[in-house]
């Protein structure tokens, strides 16, 4: 394999060095991208490690402190904390589900996506205007193993499916065929609604420290990303369009 050379600040990142972090991320969409991105930003702390004169036994270790030295997070309080309970009453809500069906288009790197989304459209339109053949829309259209069983998904729990479709089937009209396609990394979605049971809310204190560390990791997460970002703008890379790949977490492994 013939790599082009990538240069960080003038030090030059060996070949083989992103051979063998290539073999960490086998399962990325795009594995010698997350290699090389994986390497540049490592190099950058590395610096950032020694402008400021930290050390540490361990690279992982060597990355906190200078993280720990250069961000300032945000106080988080009670009020915030309560005001996102408040907010999102259904991330806070067991025992809910609910009973779906659906028609999915799949979305694949060979498949024209925008011509995918008309025909998903063309489907949902179909569906609506004879609802009773949405069985036989999904034994003809869909991609999902469940197309066998005429679209039927059964009933499912909150918190078992991703969040966009999951937000849909939660607050759809039940009976209805939801009246837009639905995207998810899976591809397009016609969905209809069932019965649904809408469970239980859990008191604040119950999920008090939960929200907490989420809305802290969440400040941690953003405070990252805007510092590697800043570093990334003040830095010369040759040989890779960083930006194109940042990913607040890629050094955490």
């Amino acid at each position: 394999m013939q790599l082009q050379p990538v240069k960080v600040n003038g030090i030059s990142i060996p070949e083989s060095a992103i051979l063998t972090e290539l073999e960490h991320h086998k399962e990325a969409d795009d594995p010698l991208d997350m290699a090389i991105s994986t390497l540049v930003l490592r190099q950058l702390l590395i610096e950032e490690a020694q402008r400021l004169q930290l050390s540490a036994e361990s690279e992982e270790e060597l990355f906190a402190l200078v993280l720990q030295k250069e961000i300032q997070l945000p106080t988080l309080t009670e009020a915030e904390c309560l005001r996102h309970y408040e907010q999102n009453p259904a991330y806070f809500t067991v025992g809910a589900s609910v009973e779906v069906e659906h028609i999915l288009l799949q979305t694949t790197p060979r498949i024209d996506a925008d011509a995918l989304y008309k025909k998903a459209q063309e489907v949902l339109k179909e569906a609506q205007t004879d609802p009773t053949r949405f069985g036989q829309l999904a034994r003809q259209y869909s991609n999902c193993p469940s197309s066998e069983e005429g679209g039927y998904l059964g009933m499912l729990p909150k918190g078992q499916m991703v969040p966009e479709f999951e937000e849909i089937v939660f607050r759809a009209e039940t009976g209805q065929v939801h009246p837009a396609v639905v995207e998810t990394r899976f591809g397009f979605h016609i969905i209809r609604v069932g019965k649904r049971i809408e469970g239980e809310l859990l008191a604040y204190e119950v999920v008090a420290e939960r929200i907490h560390e989420a809305l802290q990791e969440a400040n941690q997460n953003t405070a990252w990303r805007q510092y590697i970002q800043h570093l990334i703008k003040e830095a010369h890379i040759e040989g890779f369009d960083y930006e194109s790949y940042l990913d607040e977490n890629v050094f955490l492994g």
